[in-house]
């Protein structure tokens, strides 16, 4: 028999200059960056666990830090603190956000986020779910002391959370009040719509790092969303309401979908009307043609008026 053929040796691999700088260059880089695997990371924030987080916490996120934060919102943020001295407000950035929830918490992607906006969205629902408290926004200046808002009853379990809705956006379904605001939240830690709340909006965000296409989503699929739609009916901003609220989405789908979470809801929370309250001064100074900022610092006497018994207000961002 003729002797086996020898082994072949494969062909050198050639690279046309072009080739050879994007991978020496910049390109092969970029790679490494994003498919890098980071080994050793802590899965447990190292916060969690020295006993310093109070179940009396005020939290707030601004992505650059409080020292970068526009003077307006640090003004806001000192109404918190007067009102509420015996409480703690942590705000936290994106250089420290790992210190208090794990990479689990949120969405895969969560650093390369483009949006602060999307990325805050993450933040509120890793640390609500985990820590419990309050959730603020930086632009809500707050004019009562939160016990007697709503933490005194959620403290002593009488509610199971506090949440602001809008009317105007909600569906006949829920009574328009399904439209659930994520700028104020109030819970004790562990609590279970949180827990689902954060965990379908990480997996919505999975691997995305804007909310530009979730329409298309299947957890937006079957869902009712006819009510945040008034906002593009209404604004036509040039971008989807839907998308852009989608921790609201979300949130809705946990109460048409969801019907334990649905029921916790609709009996253990506490629900307070953003119109007649958060929003009433901003509401007013849209129909005067001024911004609420404005309306508020001016002498006119009719504003106490409007102001009286609102416990916060809300400035748009």
């Amino acid at each position: 028999p003729a002797p086996p053929a020898p082994p072949t040796s494969p062909a050198p691999l050639t690279r046309s200059p072009s080739m050879a700088h994007d991978l020496d260059g910049g390109t092969l880089e970029a790679l490494e960056r994003m498919f890098r695997v980071e080994h050793n990371q802590a899965s447990t924030p190292p916060r969690s666990l020295t006993g310093e987080v109070r179940p009396r916490t005020i939290w707030a996120y601004w992505a650059q830090g409080y020292d970068d934060m526009p003077e307006f919102f640090k003004l806001c943020v000192s109404t918190w603190q007067r009102h509420n001295p015996h409480w703690d407000v942590r705000i936290l950035q994106q250089s420290t956000v790992h210190e208090y929830v794990s990479a689990a918490e949120l969405p895969n992607r969560f650093m390369q986020m483009a949006s602060h906006q999307t990325a805050s969205d993450c933040v509120r629902l890793a640390l609500m779910a985990r820590y419990g408290g309050v959730w603020m926004d930086v632009s809500i200046l707050c004019r009562t002391d939160l016990d007697s808002l709503c933490w005194g009853a959620v403290a002593s379990g009488q509610r199971a959370g506090a949440v602001f809705y809008h009317p105007d956006y909600g569906t006949d379904n829920f009574g328009n009040e399904d439209l659930t605001e994520s700028w104020f939240l109030a819970t004790l830690p562990g609590n279970p719509f949180f827990l689902k709340w954060r965990d379908i909006f990480r997996e919505l965000l999975h691997n995305r790092l804007e909310v530009t296409g979730l329409m298309s989503h299947p957890l937006y699929q079957g869902i009712d969303l006819s009510g945040i739609n008034r906002l593009n009916l209404e604004f036509g901003a040039g971008f989807d309401f839907r998308e852009y609220l989608a921790i609201h989405a979300m949130c809705h789908r946990l109460i048409e979908k969801d019907a334990q979470a649905r029921q916790q809801w609709q009996d253990g929370f506490q629900r307070i009307d953003a119109a007649q309250t958060a929003f009433r001064l901003q509401l007013q100074a849209g129909r005067m043609g001024q911004a609420a900022a404005q309306v508020l610092i001016s002498q006119d006497p009719k504003v106490d008026a409007l102001v009286e018994g609102v416990p916060l207000i809300k400035f748009t961002t």
